[in-house]
């Protein structure tokens, strides 16, 4: 009984350690534009681009705008 108590605990401490996904939200920053992605990254401001897109996280829209305007 009490190795599967172990190994349940065990187990529930690896999965809890695993890889954490990115679930901040991303939001439409704009048309993909070389020279704002690379502001944006010199800012530490996550970028994906999707079809041409520019998105960025939620949480950092002000530092966005404060960098690219």
């Amino acid at each position: 009984m009490m190795k599967n108590l172990v190994a349940i605990a065990f187990v529930s401490i690896l999965a809890g350690c695993g890889s954490q996904h990115n679930t901040q939200e991303m939001i439409k920053w704009g048309e993909y534009n070389k020279s704002n992605v690379e502001r944006l990254k010199e800012n530490d401001i996550e970028v994906q681009v999707k079809n041409d897109i520019m998105y960025i996280p939620k949480s950092d829209q002000k530092k966005a705008v404060k960098c690219c305007t």
